[in-house]
């Protein structure tokens, strides 16, 4: 994939977290053994391996409304997988109607996006042979989702995202900032032809318990979903991870303030 020539970028961005996710009708028998499978596959770059509860929910449908944010949705303690890399930066989670390639921010730098994606894709085509090899058909893909977490903890939120800039109130002469505030907002994503995708972003004060980034602060999110019931190709796939990478990093920097790009090390 080729980076646009003119997508901002930073030097010390607060990115935290990247999930490339693509989800599928249900591979039918796709039980606990095809989960050993894959994972002898991929277990030299991910030895260490945990159950989690299922991710449950619906296709995007971009002719009508969603009531609200999209939360994770859990279903029964078992069903989904994950495979961990030694230094617990890279993930890869798979259930029978999902696979999602996270990188997670430990010690190293956030290595960018195309450093992800290609991770993303050898999972992808390992989880496409493994069906194949055993007598199954590969994943009809029917979404993408696109996932960018930022953490914030030295700057206010008034300090770095537009909208909060604007939230002073006068009281009797003297201007008041909000002491806590959350935002959110729901886009959906139109070109001539009709509408492609929903970005959603979400903005909320939070603690964290863990190191290295333990203590107050503001985490940042942005979702891109884009969903095709008929099913993607490689080339529609590829399509929508670039549209939804370039979406995010823009809607990103309109969202958040000079001050805030000059603090992160804006390059262009």
């Amino acid at each position: 994939m080729t980076r646009p020539a003119d997508l901002p970028d930073y030097a010390n961005p607060p990115i935290d977290e990247v999930a490339i996710g693509i989800q599928f009708p249900a591979i039918d028998g796709f039980t606990e053994p095809y989960f050993g499978l894959f994972w002898s596959e991929v277990r030299s770059d991910y030895p260490r391996a945990e159950t989690r509860h299922r991710m449950e929910g619906p296709i995007e449908n971009l002719t009508e409304s969603p009531m609200a944010i999209p939360q994770f949705q859990l279903g029964p303690p078992s069903g989904r997988n994950w495979f961990i890399s030694s230094d617990e930066e890279s993930l890869i989670q798979i259930q029978d109607t999902r696979l999602i390639q996270n990188w997670r921010r430990r010690t190293s730098e956030y290595p960018h996006f195309d450093e992800v994606a290609v991770k993303f894709w050898d999972s992808y085509g390992k989880l496409r042979d493994l069906m194949t090899g055993e007598g199954k058909s590969p994943p009809l893909v029917q979404q993408v989702e696109l996932t960018y977490i930022n953490w914030i903890q030295d700057l206010r939120v008034d300090q770095f995202l537009n909208v909060a800039e604007s939230s002073s109130i006068d009281i009797y002469g003297v201007k008041q900032m909000p002491e806590a505030q959350d935002w959110m907002a729901r886009y959906l994503i139109q070109f001539e032809n009709g509408p492609v995708a929903r970005l959603y972003v979400q903005c909320t004060q939070a603690i964290r318990t863990s190191p290295p980034s333990a203590g107050h602060g503001v985490q940042m999110s942005l979702i891109y979903k884009a969903p095709m019931a008929d099913g993607m190709d490689d080339q529609d796939l590829q399509d929508n991870l670039d549209r939804g990478r370039e979406t995010i990093v823009r809607a990103f920097t309109d969202l958040t303030t000079p001050q805030a790009h000059t603090h992160w090390g804006r390059i262009q």
